[in-house]
């Protein structure tokens, strides 16, 4: 395969614990550290081999990335800085919470290529945090910004909203906190209940229940409050003050650019060079010890723990559409025209015409929009236009 631009995601699967409302694949059990830093260096090896890439993001995320040791941290950014071909102003990003902030991976960061920080805070209020199973408080949040901000300006904050007992007036504050902090760029998740979780499971046993309704009145004001603040909402999670705090390597997935993937649980997309726009997907399975054993014992992985796989020319289309009506700009029907049968195009546009005519959709220079009422329903209306 010829050489192409992407981005790299990496998923780090420690936790020192399962946070109740979290349905990402992660362990708790330490004892497979050391054999996934190792097995982590042979699929990089691999993907190097593989598609030879020129990489516009690296992203490490997770789980915890800061709760790996130093050693590994230190060892796989010297191994992608030495082995890949990376971009002059690539965007290097680490999620990291705050309990795991010290002076000793303060001094890592600052002498390795990570460019952007993305912290687990969730919350600025203690009851809340306890409610999701977080182990740091709301001060050690703020100590923790004020460290990292003299040495990685570009933060992330990410919080969750919709909580039970959440009001509207702990939305307001937060937003005006993150204001003052300066910080540029936050992401704001919307809690849900996931059925492989202990939340799920509270919700199934009725000890948990959500009011949609009073979700919707919060996401509303979080919109409204983060606008009057200067912040823009370039994707229904993501706001960021400027431009240039964009999330770079989220905007691969959202544009449906490349991503390449590692790590146990880790999915990837990319484009294949010259084979008209074909769209390749890969998995790699949600079990650290297959996944482990098939990259330290094997020279190519077993196709049991790694799957490459085209997609159909519906399944990319439908993604399209998934992805880009998240966003700012929509879905660009022009682009569409270019890419998939024009049927498919036609039928998106006479889908579409119920949700202009109720004030859900706006049709702007030839791009499906959302509307700030549309975007209480976006995933209705994206499933709408999806051809079945």
């Amino acid at each position: 395969m010829d050489s192409f631009e992407t981005g790299l995601y990496i998923h780090i699967p420690f936790c020192r614990r399962k946070c109740p409302y979290c349905d990402f694949y992660i362990t708790t059990n330490g004892k497979w550290i050391d054999q996934y830093c190792s097995a982590l260096i042979k699929e990089l090896a691999y993907l190097k081999h593989r598609f030879n890439p020129i990489l516009k993001t690296v992203y490490l995320g997770g789980g915890t990335p800061s709760f790996l040791p130093l050693s590994c941290l230190e060892n796989l950014f010297s191994y992608i800085s030495e082995t890949f071909e990376i971009n002059s102003n690539a965007e290097w990003t680490i999620e990291i919470n705050p309990e795991d902030v010290n002076t000793e991976l303060i001094s890592l960061l600052k002498n390795s290529p990570i460019n952007r920080v993305s912290l687990g805070v969730q919350s600025f209020y203690d009851e809340d945090l306890r409610f999701l199973g977080r182990t740091h408080s709301s001060r050690e949040a703020l100590l923790t910004i004020e460290k990292l901000k003299p040495i990685i300006p570009n933060i992330s904050v990410d919080i969750i909203y919709g909580l039970p007992s959440q009001s509207s007036r702990e939305i307001i504050q937060t937003l005006e906190l993150l204001k003052n902090l300066e910080i540029p760029h936050f992401s704001a998740y919307l809690l849900t209940i996931e059925y492989r979780t202990l939340f799920g499971v509270m919700a199934r046993q009725s000890i948990l229940s959500i009011d949609e309704n009073k979700q919707a009145e919060l996401f509303t004001i979080l919109v409204e409050k983060s606008e009057n603040l200067g912040y823009i909402q370039y994707e229904i999670s993501n706001f960021a003050l400027e431009k240039s705090f964009f999330s770079k390597h989220n905007l691969l997935y959202w544009l449906n650019d490349n991503v390449l993937n590692a790590g146990p649980g880790a999915h990837g997309s990319w484009t294949a060079p010259n084979l008209a726009l074909m769209r390749w997907r890969r998995i790699n399975r949600r079990n650290i010890y297959l996944w482990i054993e098939a990259y330290m014992h094997t020279t190519f992985p077993f196709p049991s723990v790694s799957y490459e796989f085209p997609l159909s020319t519906k399944e990319f289309f439908n993604e399209v559409i998934l992805n880009g009506l998240r966003t700012m700009w929509g879905i660009n029907l022009l682009w569409l025209k270019t890419v998939f049968p024009e049927r498919y195009v036609s039928d998106l546009v006479a889908q579409a015409k119920e949700f202009i005519d109720s004030g859900f959709l706006s049709l702007c220079n030839e791009s499906l929009i959302l509307t700030r009422s549309g975007k209480l329903y976006a995933d209705y209306i994206a499933a709408s236009l999806m051809i079945p």
